[in-house]
Protein backbone atom coordinates (compact mmCIF):
# COMPACT_ATOMS: atom_id res chain seq x y z
CA UNK A 1 0.00 0.00 0.00
CA UNK A 2 1.11 3.58 -0.64
CA UNK A 3 0.48 6.41 1.78
CA UNK A 4 0.91 10.16 1.78
CA UNK A 5 3.19 11.61 4.44
CA UNK A 6 0.22 12.52 6.68
CA UNK A 7 -0.99 8.92 6.95
CA UNK A 8 -1.04 7.57 10.50
CA UNK A 9 0.03 4.11 9.38
CA UNK A 10 2.79 5.37 7.12
CA UNK A 11 4.59 7.33 9.83
CA UNK A 12 3.36 5.18 12.71
CA UNK A 13 2.32 8.22 14.67
CA UNK A 14 1.33 6.25 17.75
CA UNK A 15 4.83 4.77 18.00
CA UNK A 16 6.35 8.21 17.45
CA UNK A 17 4.31 9.62 20.33
CA UNK A 18 5.33 6.76 22.61
CA UNK A 19 9.01 7.27 21.81
CA UNK A 20 8.58 10.99 22.44
CA UNK A 21 7.12 10.20 25.88
CA UNK A 22 10.02 7.85 26.60
CA UNK A 23 12.75 10.22 25.39
CA UNK A 24 11.35 13.12 27.43
CA UNK A 25 11.21 10.97 30.56
CA UNK A 26 7.52 11.67 31.19
CA UNK A 27 5.80 9.79 34.01
CA UNK A 28 2.26 8.67 34.73
CA UNK A 29 0.11 11.73 35.38
CA UNK A 30 2.37 14.21 33.55
CA UNK A 31 0.66 16.51 31.07
CA UNK A 32 1.15 15.74 27.38
CA UNK A 33 0.71 17.72 24.15
CA UNK A 34 -2.67 18.78 22.81
CA UNK A 35 -3.96 17.55 19.47
CA UNK A 36 -2.92 20.82 17.85
CA UNK A 37 0.58 20.60 19.36
CA UNK A 38 1.06 16.98 18.23
CA UNK A 39 -0.02 17.94 14.71
CA UNK A 40 2.40 20.87 14.62
CA UNK A 41 5.39 19.10 16.18
CA UNK A 42 5.09 15.91 14.12
CA UNK A 43 3.97 17.60 10.90
CA UNK A 44 0.64 15.81 10.39
CA UNK A 45 -3.01 16.83 10.01
CA UNK A 46 -5.05 17.46 13.17
CA UNK A 47 -7.39 14.60 12.27
CA UNK A 48 -4.46 12.20 12.02
CA UNK A 49 -3.04 13.41 15.34
CA UNK A 50 -6.44 13.02 17.02
CA UNK A 51 -6.83 9.42 15.78
CA UNK A 52 -3.37 8.52 17.11
CA UNK A 53 -4.14 10.05 20.51
CA UNK A 54 -7.47 8.20 20.63
CA UNK A 55 -5.68 4.94 19.82
CA UNK A 56 -3.21 5.48 22.66
CA UNK A 57 -5.99 6.43 25.05
CA UNK A 58 -7.75 3.11 24.33
CA UNK A 59 -4.48 1.34 25.21
CA UNK A 60 -4.16 3.41 28.44
CA UNK A 61 -0.91 4.92 27.25
CA UNK A 62 -2.64 8.30 27.48
CA UNK A 63 -5.57 9.64 29.47
CA UNK A 64 -7.70 12.29 27.72
CA UNK A 65 -10.04 14.69 29.45
CA UNK A 66 -11.95 17.29 27.41
CA UNK A 67 -11.69 19.94 30.11
CA UNK A 68 -8.28 19.17 31.64
CA UNK A 69 -6.29 17.96 28.62
CA UNK A 70 -4.12 14.91 27.83
CA UNK A 71 -1.98 13.12 30.43
CA UNK A 72 0.45 10.21 30.52
CA UNK A 73 -1.29 6.90 31.33
CA UNK A 74 -0.17 3.89 33.34
CA UNK A 75 0.98 1.82 30.34
CA UNK A 76 3.06 4.51 28.65
CA UNK A 77 6.40 2.99 29.64
CA UNK A 78 5.54 -0.73 29.64
CA UNK A 79 3.94 -0.45 26.20
CA UNK A 80 6.72 1.61 24.63
CA UNK A 81 8.06 0.04 21.41
CA UNK A 82 11.41 -1.66 21.90
CA UNK A 83 14.38 -1.30 19.56
CA UNK A 84 15.85 -4.77 18.97
CA UNK A 85 18.70 -3.72 16.68
CA UNK A 86 22.45 -3.34 17.09
CA UNK A 87 23.35 -1.45 13.92
CA UNK A 88 21.84 0.26 10.89
CA UNK A 89 23.85 0.12 7.66
CA UNK A 90 23.22 2.82 5.10
CA UNK A 91 24.29 1.21 1.81
CA UNK A 92 25.43 3.77 -0.76
CA UNK A 93 27.86 4.12 -3.64
CA UNK A 94 30.85 6.29 -2.75
CA UNK A 95 30.35 8.56 -5.78
CA UNK A 96 26.74 9.25 -4.79
CA UNK A 97 27.74 9.95 -1.19
CA UNK A 98 30.40 12.45 -2.26
CA UNK A 99 27.94 14.28 -4.50
CA UNK A 100 25.10 14.28 -1.94
CA UNK A 101 27.08 14.39 1.32
CA UNK A 102 25.18 17.29 2.92
CA UNK A 103 21.80 15.77 2.19
CA UNK A 104 22.77 12.32 3.49
CA UNK A 105 24.27 13.76 6.69
CA UNK A 106 21.03 15.57 7.52
CA UNK A 107 18.97 12.42 6.96
CA UNK A 108 21.38 10.45 9.17
CA UNK A 109 21.06 13.11 11.88
CA UNK A 110 17.33 12.47 12.13
CA UNK A 111 17.86 8.71 11.95
CA UNK A 112 20.36 8.77 14.84
CA UNK A 113 18.10 10.98 16.97
CA UNK A 114 15.31 8.40 16.75
CA UNK A 115 17.37 5.20 16.98
CA UNK A 116 18.96 6.02 20.32
CA UNK A 117 21.85 3.66 21.12
CA UNK A 118 21.65 1.79 17.81
CA UNK A 119 24.89 2.30 15.86
CA UNK A 120 24.56 3.89 12.42
CA UNK A 121 27.16 3.11 9.78
CA UNK A 122 27.63 4.41 6.24
CA UNK A 123 28.71 1.40 4.16
CA UNK A 124 30.13 2.04 0.69
CA UNK A 125 29.01 -0.55 -1.84
CA UNK A 126 31.38 -1.00 -4.81
CA UNK A 127 29.76 -0.17 -8.12
CA UNK A 128 31.17 -3.42 -9.50
CA UNK A 129 30.41 -6.66 -7.68
CA UNK A 130 27.91 -4.89 -5.43
CA UNK A 131 25.80 -8.02 -4.98
CA UNK A 132 28.70 -10.09 -3.72
CA UNK A 133 29.77 -7.34 -1.34
CA UNK A 134 26.29 -7.09 0.18
CA UNK A 135 25.91 -10.86 0.47
CA UNK A 136 29.27 -11.06 2.26
CA UNK A 137 28.27 -8.21 4.60
CA UNK A 138 25.04 -9.99 5.51
CA UNK A 139 26.84 -13.29 6.16
CA UNK A 140 29.28 -11.51 8.47
CA UNK A 141 26.42 -9.88 10.39
CA UNK A 142 24.62 -13.19 10.77
CA UNK A 143 27.78 -15.06 11.70
CA UNK A 144 28.44 -12.63 14.55
CA UNK A 145 24.77 -12.64 15.65
CA UNK A 146 24.58 -8.90 15.01
CA UNK A 147 21.02 -7.63 14.67
CA UNK A 148 21.21 -5.32 11.68
CA UNK A 149 18.82 -3.26 9.59
CA UNK A 150 19.61 -1.67 6.24
CA UNK A 151 18.85 1.54 4.36
CA UNK A 152 19.20 0.93 0.63
CA UNK A 153 20.39 4.15 -1.02
CA UNK A 154 21.94 2.18 -3.90
CA UNK A 155 19.99 2.08 -7.16
CA UNK A 156 20.25 -1.64 -7.74
CA UNK A 157 17.40 -4.02 -8.49
CA UNK A 158 19.72 -6.96 -7.76
CA UNK A 159 20.51 -5.72 -4.25
CA UNK A 160 16.82 -5.14 -3.59
CA UNK A 161 16.21 -8.78 -4.58
CA UNK A 162 18.71 -9.94 -1.94
CA UNK A 163 16.86 -8.20 0.88
CA UNK A 164 13.47 -9.23 -0.41
CA UNK A 165 14.46 -12.91 -0.55
CA UNK A 166 16.18 -12.94 2.85
CA UNK A 167 13.37 -10.97 4.52
CA UNK A 168 15.84 -8.76 6.38
CA UNK A 169 14.66 -5.43 7.84
CA UNK A 170 15.39 -2.90 5.11
CA UNK A 171 14.00 0.34 3.73
CA UNK A 172 14.60 1.52 0.17
CA UNK A 173 15.55 5.22 0.23
CA UNK A 174 14.01 5.80 -3.17
CA UNK A 175 11.54 3.99 -5.42
CA UNK A 176 11.52 0.16 -5.35
CA UNK A 177 11.84 -1.57 -8.68
CA UNK A 178 8.82 -3.46 -10.06
CA UNK A 179 8.35 -6.73 -8.21
CA UNK A 180 10.15 -5.39 -5.12
CA UNK A 181 7.09 -3.85 -3.46
CA UNK A 182 7.46 -6.18 -0.49
CA UNK A 183 10.29 -3.88 0.63
CA UNK A 184 9.34 -0.80 2.65
CA UNK A 185 10.30 2.46 0.96
CA UNK A 186 10.57 6.21 1.50
CA UNK A 187 10.80 8.64 -1.40
CA UNK A 188 9.63 11.91 -2.81
CA UNK A 189 6.66 11.64 -5.14
CA UNK A 190 8.79 11.63 -8.28
CA UNK A 191 5.83 12.05 -10.63
CA UNK A 192 5.02 15.29 -8.83
CA UNK A 193 8.68 16.34 -8.94
CA UNK A 194 8.59 16.02 -12.72
CA UNK A 195 5.37 18.02 -12.99
CA UNK A 196 6.68 20.81 -10.75
CA UNK A 197 9.98 21.35 -12.56
CA UNK A 198 8.64 21.16 -16.12
CA UNK A 199 5.64 23.38 -15.38
CA UNK A 200 8.00 26.02 -14.02
CA UNK A 201 10.39 25.78 -16.99
CA UNK A 202 7.53 26.05 -19.50
CA UNK A 203 6.04 28.97 -17.58
CA UNK A 204 9.32 30.83 -18.19
CA UNK A 205 8.89 30.47 -21.94
CA UNK A 206 11.90 28.22 -22.52
CA UNK A 207 11.86 26.49 -25.90
CA UNK A 208 14.79 24.05 -25.67
CA UNK A 209 15.11 21.93 -22.55
CA UNK A 210 17.77 19.48 -21.37
CA UNK A 211 17.47 16.99 -18.52
CA UNK A 212 20.71 15.81 -16.90
CA UNK A 213 20.42 12.48 -15.08
CA UNK A 214 22.93 10.42 -13.10
CA UNK A 215 24.67 7.74 -15.13
CA UNK A 216 23.14 5.22 -12.71
CA UNK A 217 19.48 6.12 -12.85
CA UNK A 218 16.69 4.51 -10.90
CA UNK A 219 12.95 4.06 -11.25
CA UNK A 220 12.31 7.42 -9.57
CA UNK A 221 14.32 9.12 -12.32
CA UNK A 222 12.11 7.40 -14.90
CA UNK A 223 8.94 8.58 -13.13
CA UNK A 224 10.18 12.16 -13.14
CA UNK A 225 11.25 11.92 -16.77
CA UNK A 226 7.87 10.47 -17.80
CA UNK A 227 6.11 13.58 -16.51
CA UNK A 228 8.59 15.93 -18.19
CA UNK A 229 8.29 14.11 -21.52
CA UNK A 230 4.48 14.09 -21.39
CA UNK A 231 4.33 17.81 -20.67
CA UNK A 232 6.71 18.64 -23.52
CA UNK A 233 4.70 16.49 -25.93
CA UNK A 234 1.49 18.30 -24.93
CA UNK A 235 3.12 21.70 -25.42
CA UNK A 236 3.67 23.57 -28.67
CA UNK A 237 7.44 23.12 -28.54
CA UNK A 238 9.21 22.01 -31.70
CA UNK A 239 10.20 18.35 -32.22
CA UNK A 240 13.55 17.70 -30.60
CA UNK A 241 13.00 20.41 -27.99
CA UNK A 242 13.81 17.96 -25.19
CA UNK A 243 17.25 16.39 -24.74
CA UNK A 244 18.07 13.81 -22.05
CA UNK A 245 21.66 13.10 -21.04
CA UNK A 246 23.31 10.84 -18.45
CA UNK A 247 26.16 12.53 -16.60
CA UNK A 248 28.99 10.65 -14.82
CA UNK A 249 29.41 11.15 -11.07
CA UNK A 250 32.83 12.70 -11.66
CA UNK A 251 33.39 16.46 -11.90
CA UNK A 252 35.84 16.43 -14.79
CA UNK A 253 33.71 14.05 -16.85
CA UNK A 254 30.56 15.95 -15.93
CA UNK A 255 32.07 19.21 -17.23
CA UNK A 256 32.94 17.47 -20.50
CA UNK A 257 29.36 16.23 -20.82
CA UNK A 258 27.97 19.74 -20.22
CA UNK A 259 30.36 21.25 -22.78
CA UNK A 260 29.29 18.70 -25.40
CA UNK A 261 25.66 19.50 -24.69
CA UNK A 262 26.12 23.21 -25.31
CA UNK A 263 28.38 22.64 -28.32
CA UNK A 264 25.54 20.86 -30.14
CA UNK A 265 23.19 22.73 -32.42
CA UNK A 266 20.10 24.15 -30.71
CA UNK A 267 21.77 24.37 -27.29
CA UNK A 268 19.29 24.29 -24.41
CA UNK A 269 17.85 27.45 -22.91
CA UNK A 270 16.85 25.55 -19.73
CA UNK A 271 18.49 22.64 -17.91
CA UNK A 272 16.82 20.43 -15.30
CA UNK A 273 19.51 18.78 -13.16
CA UNK A 274 19.01 15.50 -11.36
CA UNK A 275 22.61 15.30 -10.15
CA UNK A 276 24.44 17.70 -7.84
CA UNK A 277 27.72 17.33 -9.71
CA UNK A 278 26.12 18.46 -12.97
CA UNK A 279 24.35 21.30 -11.16
CA UNK A 280 27.59 22.63 -9.67
CA UNK A 281 29.36 22.31 -13.04
CA UNK A 282 26.64 24.29 -14.80
CA UNK A 283 26.77 27.12 -12.28
CA UNK A 284 30.56 27.30 -12.34
CA UNK A 285 30.60 27.33 -16.15
CA UNK A 286 27.96 30.06 -16.23
CA UNK A 287 30.06 32.11 -13.81
CA UNK A 288 33.14 31.66 -16.03
CA UNK A 289 31.16 32.63 -19.12
CA UNK A 290 31.60 29.23 -20.77
CA UNK A 291 27.85 28.82 -21.30
CA UNK A 292 25.22 31.55 -21.78
CA UNK A 293 24.40 33.44 -18.62
CA UNK A 294 20.67 33.45 -19.34
CA UNK A 295 20.34 29.65 -19.29
CA UNK A 296 17.68 28.69 -16.74
CA UNK A 297 18.96 26.04 -14.32
CA UNK A 298 16.53 24.09 -12.13
CA UNK A 299 17.37 21.33 -9.65
CA UNK A 300 15.12 18.28 -9.53
CA UNK A 301 16.78 17.27 -6.24
CA UNK A 302 16.96 18.97 -2.82
CA UNK A 303 19.77 21.51 -2.31
CA UNK A 304 20.64 21.65 1.37
CA UNK A 305 23.88 23.61 1.80
CA UNK A 306 24.83 27.25 1.35
CA UNK A 307 26.62 26.85 -1.98
CA UNK A 308 25.53 28.91 -5.04
CA UNK A 309 23.29 26.01 -6.05
CA UNK A 310 20.97 26.99 -3.18
CA UNK A 311 19.91 30.07 -5.16
CA UNK A 312 18.50 28.21 -8.16
CA UNK A 313 14.92 26.91 -8.24
CA UNK A 314 15.04 23.54 -6.52
CA UNK A 315 12.91 20.75 -5.13
CA UNK A 316 12.57 20.07 -1.42
CA UNK A 317 10.36 17.65 0.51
CA UNK A 318 7.49 19.11 2.52
CA UNK A 319 9.42 18.25 5.70
CA UNK A 320 13.05 18.86 6.65
CA UNK A 321 15.68 16.28 5.77
CA UNK A 322 16.28 15.71 9.49
CA UNK A 323 12.58 14.91 9.89
CA UNK A 324 12.86 12.64 6.85
CA UNK A 325 15.57 10.76 8.76
CA UNK A 326 13.24 10.41 11.73
CA UNK A 327 10.53 8.99 9.50
CA UNK A 328 13.10 6.61 8.06
CA UNK A 329 13.93 5.37 11.57
CA UNK A 330 10.28 4.53 12.26
CA UNK A 331 9.99 2.69 8.97
CA UNK A 332 13.09 0.65 9.82
CA UNK A 333 11.63 -0.34 13.17
CA UNK A 334 8.38 -1.28 11.46
CA UNK A 335 10.27 -3.39 8.93
CA UNK A 336 12.03 -5.15 11.81
CA UNK A 337 8.88 -5.71 13.90
CA UNK A 338 6.28 -6.21 11.14
CA UNK A 339 8.11 -7.45 8.02
CA UNK A 340 4.88 -8.82 6.54
CA UNK A 341 3.41 -5.30 6.28
CA UNK A 342 5.64 -3.23 3.97
CA UNK A 343 4.87 0.48 3.85
CA UNK A 344 5.52 2.87 0.97
CA UNK A 345 5.72 6.51 2.00
CA UNK A 346 5.61 9.26 -0.62
CA UNK A 347 6.71 12.69 0.59
CA UNK A 348 5.12 15.67 -1.10
CA UNK A 349 7.70 17.75 -3.00
CA UNK A 350 7.67 21.53 -3.32
CA UNK A 351 9.50 23.82 -5.71
CA UNK A 352 11.41 26.68 -4.06
CA UNK A 353 12.47 29.54 -6.29
CA UNK A 354 15.03 31.00 -3.85
CA UNK A 355 16.91 29.81 -0.79
CA UNK A 356 14.90 32.14 1.43
CA UNK A 357 11.45 30.66 0.75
Amino acid sequence: MTFEVSSARAVNLSDMIQRDIQQRGLRTGDRYLTTEEVAQVLGVAKGTANKALQHLARRQVLVRNRKLGTFIGERAVTDAPQIALDVVHLLVHRSYFIAERSRIHQIITGLVEEMGDVATQITFVPEDQGQRFVQRLIRNMQGQAIRAAFVLAVKSAEIQVIFQNLELPAVVLGTPYPGRRTLTSLDLDQHQVGRLVIDYVLSQGRQRIAVLLRDQRGLGDDHMLDEITSAVMRSDLAPGALKVRSVPMNKELAEMAVRRLFAEGDAPTAVICRTRIALDCLLEMKHRGEIPGDVLVVSGEPVVDNAPARHVPHIRPCISLVEEGRRLAHLLLDAEQRPEEPTHVLLEPRLYLTSDE
